[in-house]
């Protein structure tokens, strides 16, 4: 038996000493989905949610997963850290091309065919 069945998530999250993004970072749910969980939301959580946050709590306990280390890279969903965007080298983007109608002063340079008589 895990100690989060003898408490509720909170609870648990507070004394392994994990603020709620760092919950995030480590356990791969999102802010939104583990805030609702925490506060009681009228929503069941799905399946996948349930079977993810059951797998990093045993991680946890295991100490498969070292709470002292820093959480690994960001996960491919939502923003880059400010400080992560302005490290970016930026490069050129190519412009656009342009759609539409030609300029007319480009319509007169091309050559017309005369029409025939």
């Amino acid at each position: 038996m895990s100690d989060l069945d003898k408490m509720n998530l909170r609870e648990w999250r507070t004394q392994k000493g994990l603020s709620q993004q760092r919950f995030m970072e480590l356990s791969g749910l999102s802010l939104p989905t583990l805030r609702e969980m925490e506060q009681g939301g009228a929503r069941k959580p799905h399946k996948r949610t349930l079977q993810k946050l059951q797998e990093f709590v045993q991680n946890v306990e295991s100490g498969a997963i070292d709470l002292s280390m820093p959480a690994g890279a960001p996960k491919k969903r939502g923003r880059k850290p400010k400080a992560a965007l302005a490290a970016a080298p930026t490069e050129a983007a190519p412009a656009p091309k342009k759609r539409g109608r030609k300029p007319k002063a480009a319509l007169a340079a091309e050559p017309t065919e005369a029409a025939p008589a």
